[in-house]
């Protein structure tokens, strides 16, 4: 309102002083401003006979290339910031203008030059330059200079920071790096609420991602459900929480996470995530037939989706349909070959007996994703099958130099090892297996079966006490018992221990 009639009076007198004065530009220009600032494109014209009378006005280009930039004729708009720079070469809004305009125009690499060089004039208040400089960065996948410029932009200035801090962090996270991407949305999220700009859903769709992604489950729970009471029809959030609850691994939480799964299909029956992920429940509760039907209606909407693909070929392989297994591994592989795929249809061929073609696809698994640590252990595994312990050994290195607490990795190394006579190393890594996970009964058999092979029976002992302790039914863990009481004397406690072995074999 005021603002507005203020400027409405200003260009009255604008239009009086260029009828008294008809060759004062400076008249014009600020008579061409101030319409341009109310959306009068005749604006423009007033901005022309300023720069008609006066062709060195740097001002009146520098508007022109703001103009021209808000109506999308971004070359146009570049012309413009040219010929401000060539009157005066040192102008860091114009260069800073130029620089945005080529990203815009999808130039990142002279953009970069041109933002560099309006950071170098004036580094004290690069603030915004530096932000444009790392949003090139991005482009030009140079990551690492991306994350330089938008911590100098925090550092420097404050008009930006929210951006800088939800780029920064959406950056963290494409990086993997959760911790620091959920320190940065949360403390943009927190300056939002605190200048009453509103609560954006996606950056707490965003921070619930990190903390799921960091094991924070229920705070994840916290920030999805933040996300959804600020927009209820926000289909990736309710797909994102059920994920959250399903992964608590209780019955009730399954329910919850089956309740998001169900109201997102309620508001687009055609969203494949939530179709997939439904049938994944289904699957981890055992119902593999409802399963596969969920799925097979999510391929009959896109015949192509490969989670679909991908889900259904390993409940084929659960239900024995091998052939079925086989036939969607392998489209999927043709839609979108990648390391995980290649392995999951390396593990179906070792099922039929090719291992040949388990080996091959293996392989290929490594060589498209060096550092996707389950190629390098199922090609240990096929290697363990075919008494290769040297290289069955190198495989699980590889695995482990990824994850490196991956009990079932740590147990399988250390069988290897003991196959070459590395008893030291595969005690280490059983005892770091034991670590990683105090609940997993095979470590502790074969840490127990380690301890009986260098004659220390006592520890073996211990180990498979605990063994029984976790999985009571099994009975080759009860018949090794037996045998490491009986070594130690004790025989009629290790006959007993046959005795319910026997039992526990044949039901």
């Amino acid at each position: 309102g005021g603002e507005k009639d203020g400027v409405k009076k200003a260009i009255a007198q604008f239009n009086a002083a260029v009828k008294l004065v008809p060759k004062d530009y400076q008249a014009h220009y600020m008579l061409g401003w101030s319409k341009l600032k109310l959306g009068d494109a005749q604006g423009m014209l007033s901005i022309n006979t300023a720069l008609a009378l006066q062709p060195d006005f740097y001002q009146a280009y520098l508007t022109r290339a703001a103009y021209y930039s808000s109506v999308g004729r971004c070359p146009k708009a570049v012309l413009n910031c040219n010929e401000a720079i060539r009157l005066v070469p040192h102008s860091v809004r114009a260069f800073l203008y130029r620089g945005v305009l080529k990203l815009r125009m999808n130039f990142p690499s002279p953009a970069y030059d041109d933002l560099t060089t309006a950071v170098t004039l004036d580094p004290t208040h690069a603030s915004i330059p530096l932000f444009n400089r790392a949003i090139c960065s991005q482009a030009m996948g140079e990551r690492s200079k991306a994350l330089k410029d938008y911590s100098m932009a925090l550092l420097i200035g404050k008009s930006t920071d929210v951006k800088v801090l939800i780029n920064r962090g959406l950056l963290y996270l494409e990086e993997r790096d959760h911790m620091n991407a959920l320190l940065d949305l949360t403390e943009a999220a927190k300056i939002l609420q605190e200048q009453n700009c509103g609560d954006d859903p996606a950056i707490f769709q965003a921070i619930g991602y990190c903390n799921h992604k960091i094991g924070a489950i229920q705070s994840s729970v916290e920030a999805y459900s933040k996300a959804l009471s600020l927009d209820s029809a926000f289909i990736e959030a309710l797909v994102a929480r059920g994920n959250a609850y399903v992964d608590f691994l209780t019955p009730e939480d399954n329910e919850r996470g089956r309740c998001d799964y169900l109201k997102a299909l309620e508001l687009d029956p055609d969203h494949l995530p939530s179709r997939v992920n439904l049938a994944l429940l289904l699957q981890a509760e055992g119902r593999f037939k409802h399963a596969w039907d969920h799925l097979t209606a999510a391929l009959q909407i896109n015949q192509a989706y490969v989670p679909a693909l991908e889900a259904r070929s390993i409940i084929s392989l659960q239900m024995d349909n091998l052939f079925g297994a086989m036939l969607d591994i392998s489209r999927a592989i043709e839609i979108s070959p990648s390391a995980e795929l290649f392995t999951n249809r390396g593990v179906i061929h070792q099922f039929m007996g090719d291992l040949a073609s388990c080996a091959r696809d293996l392989e290929r698994a490594v060589e498209l994703g060096p550092d996707f640590p389950l190629a390098h252990f199922n090609m240990g595994n096929l290697h363990l099958l075919q008494r290769r312990f040297q290289h069955a050994i190198q495989c699980f290195s590889r695995a482990l130099a990824v994850e490196e607490e991956d009990e079932g990795c740590l147990v399988n190394r250390a069988i290897a090892r003991v196959m070459v006579g590395d008893v030291e190393g595969a005690e280490e890594d059983l005892d770091q297996a034991i670590k990683a996970n105090p609940g997993v009964a095979h470590a502790y058999f074969n840490r127990g079966n380690l301890h009986k092979s260098v004659h220390r029976y006592h520890k073996a002992e211990k180990d498979y006490a605990k063994a029984l302790e976790l999985q009571p039914g099994d009975w080759v863990s009860r018949y090794s018992y037996g045998q490491v009481l009986a070594h130690q004397g004790r025989a009629r406690e290790g006959r007993a221990q046959f005795k319910m072995a026997a039992r526990e074999e044949i039901p």
